[in-house]
C-alpha cells in the first residue's frame, strides 16, 4: 500500500489525468478511486489541489468532446 501512495505522489497528476481520460472514454480503469486517493494526497500536501482539478476538468472535457465528435461523424 506504502508503495501505491509513493508512486501517486511522484506521478500523481499524470495518473490523474490518464486514469479519469481513460474511465470517461470507457475504459475500465478506476479513476474514481484514483481521483479520492489524489485529493487526499492533496489535503496531506503532497499534491496540489488546484492542479488536480483543473487536470481533471480537463481530461473529463477532452473525452467529453471525443465522444462528441464521433457520435457527430459517426451517428
Amino acid at each position: 500500500m506504502d508503495d501505491m501512495v509513493h508512486f501517486l505522489a511522484e506521478h500523481g497528476y499524470w495518473v490523474v489525468f490518464v486514469s479519469l481520460l481513460g474511465g470517461q472514454a470507457g475504459l475500465p480503469v478506476p479513476g474514481n478511486l484514483i481521483l479520492l486517493a489524489a485529493g487526499a494526497l492533496a489535503v496531506s500536501g503532497k499534491l496540489n489541489f488546484a492542479a488536480i482539478v483543473i487536470l481533471s476538468a480537463l481530461a473529463l472535457a477532452l473525452a467529453d468532446l471525443a465522444w462528441f465528435e464521433a457520435g457527430r461523424k459517426w451517428g
